[in-house]
């Protein structure tokens, strides 16, 4: 089973807000082999800081339901059907 892990300043709410984590520049079909995505904290990110996990910490794993264009030309949005909160350190890294 593959899994996308992306490092992301959102917190959870503009996550679920949004149906899923996005605004990435992906290869679709990479993308598509993968079950599940997993949120990490990047807490450098100077748009500012999204939830209270240290940076590199997993904060949410997703069920990938569907993959279609994000609002920024070019970028995929990674949608979810289902989530869980995590609290998985350093898993950037």
């Amino acid at each position: 089973m593959n899994t996308l892990v992306v490092l992301t300043f959102k917190s959870v709410d503009a996550l679920l807000e949004n149906g899923g984590t996005g605004d990435w520049k992906l290869r679709r079909r990479n993308v598509e082999r993968c079950e599940y995505a997993v949120c990490t904290r990047n807490r450098h990110d100077p748009r500012g800081i999204g939830g209270p996990e240290p940076h590199g910490a997993a904060f949410l794993v997703g069920k990938i339901a569907d993959i279609v264009p994000a609002a920024t030309q070019g970028r995929l949005l990674v949608r979810f059907s289902h989530y869980a909160l995590l609290d998985v350190p350093n898993t950037w890294d």
